[in-house]
């Protein structure tokens, strides 16, 4: 039996206007499908809750393609200044 094929996910939370520390603002997850990705996501999460991450109101999942890229490339730079 083969095993299912997992991808990469990139998760990015919807950020709210407030600054907020000790919260996870994105991830990027290898998984089987958009909901194990979310799944997975939620596990992890810090302040936010794992309700951001289930609820696709409150946050985006998109599988990473990389046969989407020509070239080598920064996928997720995840900063916070003042």
């Amino acid at each position: 039996m083969t095993p299912p094929k997992r991808h990469f996910y990139i998760l990015r939370r919807h950020k709210p206007f407030e600054l907020r520390y000790d919260v996870v603002d994105s991830f990027i997850v290898c998984a089987t499908s958009v909901n194990d990705a979310r799944y997975i996501a939620a596990q992890q999460h810090a302040e936010e809750g794992a309700e951001t991450w289930l609820n696709t109101q409150h946050s985006t999942c998109e599988r990473i393609d990389p046969n989407r890229y020509d070239e080598s490339c920064v996928i997720l730079t995840d900063n916070r200044t003042r």
